[in-house]
């Protein structure tokens, strides 16, 4: 009978920790914001690359740029966020040409188009060096990034 209550007991223990671990990880849980608009470069819309906002505490929420420049971030922090842009490495011509006199690539009649990249400056990529903040509010909020 004895070791019947204290299976029972260990049961308990371990539904109860449970529990508690379950409502502290809830109560963790802090509010988050939405961010949207649209990132351009020199008046020209920038067609592919990562928003990413860094908020207190080690908190970030990136989005990728879509072909027309723009983004939505979910899950942003609030108040005061640090924004960077990062955008791929401008194409190599060389090497496109290269690959459509392929022979394999003429053989299967592969069309190679490249596709349209705006680099921006290295400062955009890093929080400490890009210049760019907001302060982020629960609910959606819009934000257009122009860079120069």
């Amino acid at each position: 009978m004895a070791g019947h209550h204290a299976t029972q007991a260990r049961w308990v223990l371990r539904a109860t920790l449970l529990v508690l671990l379950v409502v502290a990880l809830a109560g963790c849980s802090r509010p988050k914001g939405i961010v949207a608009g649209k990132v351009s470069y020199n008046g020209e819309a920038v067609p592919s690359g990562t928003v990413s906002f860094y908020g207190k505490d080690d908190e970030v929420s990136s989005a990728p740029i879509g072909p027309d420049g723009t983004y939505e971030a979910t899950k942003v922090p609030l108040g005061e966020v640090k924004v960077t842009v990062t955008t791929p490495p401008p194409p190599d011509e060389n090497a496109a040409e290269r690959l459509k006199k392929n022979p394999m690539v003429i053989d299967k009649g592969i069309d190679i188009k490249q596709q349209k990249v705006v680099s921006v400056p290295r400062k955009y990529n890093l929080p400490g060096t890009s210049g760019i903040s907001l302060t982020v509010t629960q609910g959606s909020q819009p934000f257009d990034i122009t860079l120069k």
